[in-house]
């Protein structure tokens, strides 16, 4: 029994933090335009939003002015003024902007997501996740799984279904969410 003690205190444990305010969320049904620097970050998070009742607009539509491509939407980070001009441009209320990031070492992964009006620019939330992954979670598909988690995470904590700071929880529960009309107890 001591030995699995102390295995189990010697394994690295790998939270996910994560940080938001908000000022306003966009309501069910609101038309939202997503972009970022990341395609799987970006599939979760229509995916999160829709799950909220929100209207995600097509990000393949043609549109005059376009800054995303088939492959990547960004190549490191957006730009927030052609972003907001093109969001605005599809008829969108609110333009949901993500930057993920691996930029201090490759097993530190980041996601900052804002939420700004596209009338204004204003932001009306942010939201952030960090990860710390071990050596062995190196692999593309680990990779990809923790980004989800901790995009998740993030959403979760702006959207107050969870409490910002550390969480051990590496599950993927706060990506399968109901959707708000689905509980009665909706906290929003």
């Amino acid at each position: 029994m001591a030995i699995s003690l102390i295995i189990t205190a010697c394994m690295p444990s790998t939270p996910i933090y994560t940080s938001a305010f908000y000022s306003a969320l966009p309501a069910p049904n609101t038309r939202v335009f997503v972009v970022g620097n990341h395609m799987q970050v970006l599939a979760t998070t229509e995916a999160w939003l829709q799950d909220r009742g929100l209207y995600v607009i097509d990000r393949t539509a043609k549109q005059a002015n376009t800054v995303t491509s088939a492959d990547v939407p960004c190549r490191e980070e957006c730009d927030t003024a052609a972003a907001l001009e093109v969001a605005e441009t599809t008829g969108a209320d609110y333009l949901i902007l993500f930057k993920v990031s691996m930029e201090r070492a490759p097993e530190r992964l980041s996601i900052i997501i804002k939420g700004l009006t596209t009338k204004t620019g204003e932001e009306i939330f942010h939201a952030e996740g960090t990860e710390l992954l071990g050596r062995e979670w190196m692999h593309p598909e680990d990779k990809n799984e923790a980004l989800d988690h901790i995009l998740c995470h993030a959403l979760a904590t702006v959207w107050r279904y969870r409490p910002g700071g550390y969480s051990d929880d590496r599950s993927d529960h706060y990506c399968h969410l109901p959707p708000p009309h689905a509980s009665r107890f909706d906290i929003r």
